[in-house]
């Protein structure tokens, strides 16, 4: 029986056959039965028509929308009671009494005899006249033409009244009355203008606070992306990036609810984040290509050439703790990565690449301060040097932190591991060298990766692998050594100078003698942080470090001189060796083998553990203790495996081995 997986287009047609099934079942009995109705699913599709809805109304909206109501609300009520305190209604009394007087004296015409027409006429000139409000000025009839004192000639349209009843007409001074009149308009527009002022500056508020502020706050946040990305990444609290704290700003006005809007800038900043973390400084040029333009995604830029420090280094045994840990080997490799990785980044350094157990580091160096030669890297700048001190620091303390922090020796990962291997003990390579290299977008549109492409990249993983040939932890090149400052390079010990793959010229290999036997196990507190304070505490630390280290008020060899991991891994060193090592190895460099590898032999019975010297011994007595001829002082370093070839073929043949044939043998190199 032959099986086979079921395409998506099967699976659907075998889907669409069983819901026509059901259908044609269903019609058959319906008709048989005679029963009318809906088939299940156009049933099921009016209710889910039924059930739709529009789109829930957003946080944001929601309270916009109770302010803006709230305000209207208040804005009106406001309208309500003060607008009658500025009517001139409130004030005067009106109609005037004029129009009463003119229709009393049209009614009274013909009615009353002359002479008392007249006396009336009088009084109520005299009294209206009199009036504080509205003076009478002028009345006019068939029998009488009273004028006072103000002529109606002297005032304006708008400082008099004219009232007409049949053939008699008073104009009345409502001067008093316009001025008040005009007083209260100009206040009612100042009141309203003000009203409509506050109005829209509370409406404008509400906006710019909820929406208007965010949406600013994340295009800077944008802009920022565009042109520095690694700020996302070296920025010691939200504050410094300018993460808005719209949530803190309502939370003092009693509102707590996280808002869409604070959600998309916090979304922002972290896929920002997450960019920065995964192109590391490589890939900045890429986000700042991609995003200062308008053009379609082209993360295919041209590489750009710079000169840096390159670090590699590997988890020994890694294959074996993976087949033990299994799905556990996440959680004890990060551990690893975690204190690897900050102790590069405060030291100056970044990651670029995390490639299972490996792991590529570099320290960035300021072209205008390094001399390009022949030979490799020279300069006079400080700077640089203190930029190397610290690399290879960072490789010291590393080693310190795995060889003492309890939460890595003690981790349930390493008492897993000890459970199956009680002798197995956590050890890493290091390898250090410094050059030019290409930065640049390795791939397709597909899957990119930002990394650095060069010889010199590849040196330092040769000299990572070659660490256990030598035994040593760490491997540095003599282009390293040479960029040290002087201080630095009296903890280096010369093991030998060798040529590798990917190198015309040869390397002098250098290692610093450490024994971390002598750490005293430590509490991390660190790690007991959660992640958020943890990466604020870390980089606060960062931050101050690296103001100190450009002031100067933290030098290269203070940090060497008082750091108290340091120290204690070299006081179990002892001198003798170094001084014995150095003479056999200018014997070994010279070409005087038997001499050399005497002095090895005896340095060894002191030191049995010292790799170097088994290394050195090693090669010289699979060479017979005889230099090749043309011996120029170094050798090809290949793998411990094919010594161990050679020597065999050599013992078989029980005749010396030349040099020459011995480059006739198929090998493989670092």
């Amino acid at each position: 029986f032959f099986f086979k997986q079921k395409t998506a287009y099967e699976i659907a047609q075998r889907l669409v056959g069983s819901e026509m099934c059901i259908r044609d079942r269903y019609m058959g009995k319906k008709q048989d039965d005679n029963i009318s109705g809906p088939l299940p699913d156009e049933s099921s599709k009016a209710g889910n028509e039924n059930e739709e809805q529009a789109p829930a109304e957003s946080k944001v909206g929601k309270l916009l929308a109770d302010l803006t109501t709230q305000r209207v609300i208040v804005l009106i009520l406001i309208l309500t009671f003060c607008l009658p305190l500025l009517d001139s209604s409130s004030y005067f009394s009106t109609p005037f009494a004029s129009p009463y007087v003119v229709k009393l004296l049209s009614n009274s015409h013909g009615k009353v005899t002359g002479s008392e027409f007249k006396t009336l006429c009088s009084n109520i000139g005299e009294t209206e006249v009199n009036d504080d409000t509205y003076p009478l000025i002028y009345l006019e009839g068939p029998d009488c033409s009273l004028r006072y004192s103000i002529s109606k000639e002297d005032l304006r349209i708008t400082e008099k009244m004219e009232i007409a009843e049949g053939d008699y007409t008073a104009i009345t001074d409502v001067r008093k009355y316009t001025k008040l009149n005009a007083g209260l308009g100009i206040g009612r527009t100042i009141f309203l203008c003000l009203l409509l002022a506050i109005g829209a500056i509370m409406f404008s508020h509400d906006t710019t606070e909820l929406v208007l502020n965010p949406l600013e706050s994340m295009l800077e946040k944008v802009k920022l992306l565009a042109t520095d990305p690694m700020a996302f990444c070296l920025a010691t609290s939200d504050e410094e990036i300018g993460v808005f704290s719209m949530q803190r700003k309502l939370a003092g006005n009693g509102l707590t609810e996280n808002y869409e809007t604070q959600y998309l800038e916090n979304l922002i900043v972290k896929i920002a984040h997450l960019l920065a973390v995964e192109f590391g400084e490589a890939g900045t040029k890429i986000i700042v290509s991609n995003l200062s333009n308008n053009d379609f995604l082209n993360p295919m830029i041209p590489g750009m050439k710079m000169q840096a420090v390159f670090g590699f280094v590997i988890i020994n045994s890694f294959a074996e703790t993976t087949e033990v840990l299994q799905e556990q080997i996440i959680p004890f490799l990060n551990q690893i990565a975690e204190t690897l990785h900050a102790t590069v980044d405060k030291y100056l350094g970044s990651t670029n690449k995390n490639i299972g157990e490996a792991f590529l580091l570099l320290w960035r160096l300021p072209e205008e301060e390094v001399e390009v030669t022949d030979q490799g890297l020279n300069t006079k700048s400080n700077a640089v040097r203190t930029i190397v001190d610290l690399a290879l620091f960072s490789y010291i303390k590393t080693i310190a932190k795995i060889s003492k922090l309890k939460h890595i020796k003690e981790s349930p990962g390493m008492k897993k591991i000890k459970e199956k291997t009680p002798e197995f003990k956590l050890k890493m390579g290091f390898g250090l060298h410094a050059g030019w290299a290409i930065e640049g977008a390795i791939g397709s549109i597909h899957k990119i990766d930002a990394s650095y492409l060069s010889p010199n990249v590849n040196i330092s993983a040769r000299l990572e692998g070659a660490t256990k040939q030598y035994g040593v932890p760490l491997l540095i090149s003599g282009q390293i050594y040479n960029l040290l400052s002087a201080h630095v390079k009296k903890y280096c010990r010369e093991i030998d100078c060798v040529t590798v793959k990917g190198s015309k010229l040869a390397i002098r290999l250098f290692t610093v003698d450490l024994d971390v036997h002598s750490l005293t196990p430590k509490e991390c507190n660190y790690f007991k942080v959660e992640s958020g304070h943890k990466k604020e505490k870390r980089l606060e630390k960062r931050k101050q470090f690296h103001l100190d280290v450009k002031n100067e008020i933290k030098t290269s060899f203070h940090i060497y001189e008082t750091d108290e991991d340091l120290s204690a891994m070299r006081a179990g060193i002892n001198c003798d060796l170094s001084k014995q090592f150095k003479e056999g190895y200018e014997q070994y460099h010279n070409g005087d083998w038997p001499k050399a590898f005497e002095i090895f032999k005896n340095a060894k019975v002191l030191h049995p553990e010292d790799g170097p010297i088994k290394t050195l011994m090693e090669y010289i007595q699979n060479m017979n203790c005889k230099a090749p001829d043309g011996w120029e002082g170094f050798r090809e370093l290949t793998e411990k495996q094919f010594l161990t070839l050679l020597h065999l073929a050599n013992c078989a043949a029980k005749t010396p081995l030349h040099y020459g044939i011995a480059t006739m043998i198929p090998q493989s190199s670092f």
